[in-house]
């Protein structure tokens, strides 16, 4: 459980300040490796198509009044690159599109650009630049954390991400890396806020033997919705890897995490702090035509309301290979979050229980043609309101992947 206490904010280790001053760096040194790219590059192009159909119960899954509508999708991606043994230039560009026809609030234009830097100026260290622009819809990506939005208000997101990783030994290495995110709404209807996310995070770890492998990590996050507070976000983890067989592995996390808010008043700023145990399990199994996945977390999370949730999440996986050409494959996903009491009346406000599983069986026409048919349900509970929710669907797929082999990057 986080609780709450006063602080002092140590400015110093503001992680906007510190992000500000290195991403520039890193920026440069990953942006250096596309001129600087060797002869002999293999280039590589995949293109993409997708088509489907849907029906959805209870779509924006409201309990007073639930919309049941079929819905129609095309989508379409653009993969391609060029890899050298110490560099690689990857980019990604994808659209889909949604409509629901007599439910045009519910349409949803998804659209996306990425590119992917990476250099290796040594045998001995990884350079890297990852930079997004996303345009999704806050119904979608709001369902994990606050629920229920009744309309698809449109969402853009900018990444940027840089990191370096060290061989420092045979056994062990260093990784630092920095990241900034800023998001805006299209829309303030909902209840939703701009904000802008920067963090930097540094680990090390230590291969003890072929299967046992330790891990330490320091990290701090500046999330600045665009409303009356901010959050600084400080935390400290140590875990550990373990490879029972060649078929079973497993991660554990444990950490501690510090949240300190700032709310800006007229006259003053007035501060708080709240802190907690975070953690991350996950196990891994293969068989001979199957795969099974478990994984517990954990932590606080940002989101589009402003303000952040601690949420404790389970998530199994499981997946089938009856033939080369068909495949089942079925996730399920439970989510719990809160408010976190910054003593300020929250803790157990705005908590929240959120299921869904989408079990999907896939069948490989050719080697190019995929035809996929799914089913979903979904159910939330909001403890504080005492209201439930559920809802179901089935979808319908046809994709396209032009054949082609991509080129790995040594190292």
């Amino acid at each position: 459980m986080f609780t709450s206490s006063q602080f002092h904010i140590r400015n110093s280790l503001n992680p906007r300040v510190l992000f500000n001053r290195w991403v520039h760096a890193a920026a440069l040194i990953a942006f250096s490796s596309v001129v600087t790219v060797a002869r002999g590059a293999d280039w590589f192009f995949q293109p993409a198509v997708t088509v489907g159909t849907a029906y959805e119960e209870n779509v924006d899954l409201d309990e007073d009044d639930p919309i049941n509508a079929t819905s129609y999708n095309a989508g379409a991606s653009v993969r391609g690159g060029r890899l050298t043994e110490r560099s690689q230039v990857v980019g990604t560009i994808m659209a889909f599109f949604e409509r629901y026809p007599g439910n045009g609030e519910l349409d949803e234009d998804n659209l996306s650009a990425a590119v992917n830097l990476a250099f290796l100026p040594t045998e001995l260290d990884r350079l890297s630049l990852d930079l997004s622009l996303i345009q999704d819809t806050s119904r979608s990506s709001e369902l994990t954390t606050t629920g229920n939005i009744t309309e698809n208000v449109p969402h853009f997101v900018l990444g940027i991400g840089a990191a370096w990783q060290r061989q420092l030994t045979e056994r062990s290495a260093f990784t630092l890396a920095l990241t900034h995110s800023g998001g805006r709404f299209d829309s303030n209807s909902s209840g939703l806020v701009d904000s802008q996310e920067n963090a930097i995070d540094a680990s090390y770890s230590y291969q003890l033997t072929e299967q046992l492998a330790f891990r330490g990590a320091l990290g701090a996050t500046y999330y600045d919705p665009d409303d009356d507070q901010s959050y600084k976000n400080y935390e400290a983890l140590l875990g550990m890897r373990y490879a029972f067989s060649e078929t079973l592995a497993g991660n554990l996390d444990i950490g501690w995490e510090r949240i300190d808010e700032d709310t800006d008043l007229d006259t003053a700023t007035n501060g708080s702090t709240a802190s907690g145990f975070v953690y991350g399990l996950s196990l891994s199994k293969a068989f001979e035509r199957s795969s099974l996945s478990l994984s517990l977390r954990r932590s606080a999370v940002p989101t589009g309301s402003g303000e952040p949730l601690v949420q404790e999440s389970l998530g199994l996986g499981y997946a089938y290979q009856f033939s080369p050409r068909l495949n089942v494959r079925i996730p399920i996903g439970v989510y719990r979050n809160e408010s976190i009491n910054f003593g300020n009346g929250g803790g157990n406000d705005g908590r929240r229980i959120f299921f869904t599983t989408e079990p999907r069986l896939s069948w490989r026409v050719t080697e190019d043609i995929v035809l996929s048919a799914s089913y979903r349900y979904q159910y939330e509970r909001d403890e504080e309101a005492d209201t439930t929710a559920d809802g179901n669907a089935v979808f319908l797929s046809l994709s396209y992947v032009w054949p082609t082999e991509i080129p790995g990057l040594s190292q």
